[in-house]
């Protein structure tokens, strides 16, 4: 999934590689959530690629929107469809999750661009 995160990031460039800046998301999505296929997993990986990608920001938010499918948690999907407690909503853990992290990133962004005004 680097091939598509490279023609991501040249998406912000160069006008032929901006189909793949937003299809590499739910590329991503769909890979990261085959080898972590738990919420804490996802939280923690997304706290750590923020600290690194904070200009990114306003790309994941079609990552963020992508995890309300909840493909990464089709187990849990089933068990609710097919569960006796199958009237209940589910809580979407994940865009809560993913809300959470959106927000702190803008204010990594907004603390970031305060200490560049100072100096």
């Amino acid at each position: 999934f680097f091939f598509f995160f490279f023609l991501g990031f040249l998406g912000i460039f160069f006008p032929p590689f901006f189909f793949f800046f937003f299809l590499e998301p739910f590329i991503f999505f769909f890979f990261f959530c085959f080898f972590f296929p738990f919420i804490i997993l996802k939280v923690f990986f997304f706290f750590f690629f923020f600290s690194f990608f904070p200009f990114f920001s306003f790309f994941w938010i079609f990552f963020f929107l992508s995890l309300f499918l909840r493909l990464g948690d089709k187990k849990i999907y089933r068990q609710w469809k097919s569960g006796p407690e199958s009237r209940r909503v589910p809580v979407p853990l994940d865009l809560i999750g993913g809300l959470f992290f959106l927000v702190q990133t803008k204010k990594s962004i907004f603390f970031n661009k305060r200490v560049s005004t100072k100096n």
